[in-house]
């Protein structure tokens, strides 16, 4: 798992076992399913989340690589 904070809220990448694909979310709402964890964090850099709030925005900065985010879980982060 690895996470990016944002004014936004807290992007997050986890690879969903069953499937071994991986996931992006932010905060509670999951926003897509990729092949790879590189395709998700290039997404956000890009501002192609789907996540209006943050594709909108024209002063925006996310790492284009998956290796500049955080590792493991965020400070409270609750998975259901």
């Amino acid at each position: 798992m690895w996470h990016l904070r944002t004014r936004q809220g807290t992007f997050w990448v986890i690879e969903a076992p069953e499937t071994h694909k991986y996931l992006l979310g932010i905060d509670e709402d999951e926003l897509g399913e990729y092949d790879d964890a590189e395709a998700a964090a290039r997404d956000v850099h890009d501002q192609a989340t789907g996540f209006f709030p943050w594709d909108c925005q024209s002063r925006v900065k996310a790492p284009d690589h998956i290796t500049n985010w955080a590792p493991g879980e965020p400070e409270n982060w609750q998975q259901e």
